[in-house]
């Protein structure tokens, strides 16, 4: 029993800045209504990842968002922290990596946000992500978040 997908890379996707968290809707008070929303940051965020995305692939003919099995790879590059120790920003500064471990979190808020940006114009919805491919919270020297999509070709039985 194996379980090997073979991968075909279609693009990476390079969104400069900070790495933002995205958190589900918040609740709020509209006089005695409750009403749910989502902060201006989020949607801030949402709005950049796609257009970073369509600038990703406007060079390219005839594209539309990809509506099969997918696998997607995120990096996350943080920026340096005036905290950290000498040692660890020579590291980076050599072509190193030193991961991040604090918040926010790789699986839940960072790639939320992500994904929902890239819905409707890397692919026609997030639900076709079938493969984490990898992830990785990472600091740098440029704060970026990269991700690279991939089909699957072919996929191994049980």
């Amino acid at each position: 029993m194996t379980f090997k997908p073979t991968y075909k890379k279609v693009l990476d996707i390079t969104i400069p800045g900070v790495p933002q968290a995205v958190q589900s809707v918040k609740i709020g008070r509209v006089g005695r209504f409750a009403r749910a929303y989502q902060p201006a940051k989020v949607t801030n965020w949402k709005t950049f990842v796609k257009l970073c995305a369509s600038e990703a692939v406007k060079g390219i003919p005839d594209w539309v968002p990809l509506d099969e099995a997918l696998a997607v790879r995120f990096v996350y590059i943080f920026p340096l922290l005036k905290s950290m120790p000498k040692r660890l920003k020579k590291i980076i500064e050599a072509g190193g990596t030193v991961l991040k471990t604090s918040k926010p979190d790789l699986t839940d808020n960072l790639n939320k946000g992500v994904c929902d940006g890239l819905s409707g114009v890397i692919w026609s919805d997030d639900a076709r992500i079938a493969i984490h491919a990898g992830g990785i919270k990472k600091y740098g020297l440029t704060p970026k978040t990269i991700v690279t999509v991939y089909t699957i070709e072919d996929v191994d039985a049980y």
